[in-house]
């Protein structure tokens, strides 16, 4: 029987979640792209607020992502080449990086108490990875508004993006690893 039943039950909807995601902005060109996006979406929360029943953790990140979908409600209607359109880039991506924190670190938590402690660890390297992301993300989009260093902050963002790539892969493995520990 799984010591925490309804963390595994909670990070297998949210893998199930985030891959629907992904299939979804990859249909973003026909009309069902968004909506299984938006599906998608709707299972990293179920699975959030369903393994809060574990540890509190994954309920910081439940709010967090209610928060940042508010956000993202707001940004809709705000220019994204204003300065208020980019800050509010940046609080998404804090938001987003503080998500990823609490699920890696709750997850990680969990998994070392049953004596995982290799996929704890690979929790700690997502989170990292994201963490260094985010922060030469957060900076590159800075130095779009510093025209010399525009071309920098183009090349800077390909090369974040596939950081970014490889860190959500790896995101995706540690929640269907853990969540068949769990």
């Amino acid at each position: 029987m799984k010591q925490y039943p309804k963390a595994a039950e909670g990070l297998k909807l949210m893998f199930y979640g985030e891959l629907l995601a992904i299939i979804g902005i990859l249909l973003t060109i026909i009309l069902i792209g968004p909506i299984i996006a938006l599906v998608g979406e709707i299972l990293v929360l179920v699975g959030l607020y369903r393994a809060r029943m574990d540890d509190e953790g994954y309920g910081t990140a439940f709010m967090l992502s209610i928060v940042n979908i508010v956000l993202g409600v707001v940004s809709l209607f705000v220019p994204s080449d204003g300065l208020l359109g980019s800050l509010l880039s940046i609080i998404s991506t804090i938001i987003s990086l503080a998500i990823i924190y609490f699920v890696c670190s709750t997850t990680g938590n969990l998994l070392l108490s049953q004596g995982e402690s290799a996929l704890a660890q690979r929790g700690q390297t997502v989170w990292t990875i994201n963490l260094v992301c985010a922060i030469v993300s957060v900076v590159l989009s800075l130095l779009m508004w510093i025209p010399l260093l525009n071309i920098l902050a183009i090349v800077g963002g390909i090369v974040v993006m596939i950081a970014e790539l490889v860190g959500y892969i790896l995101y995706m493995m540690f929640l269907s690893s853990s969540y068949k520990l769990l």
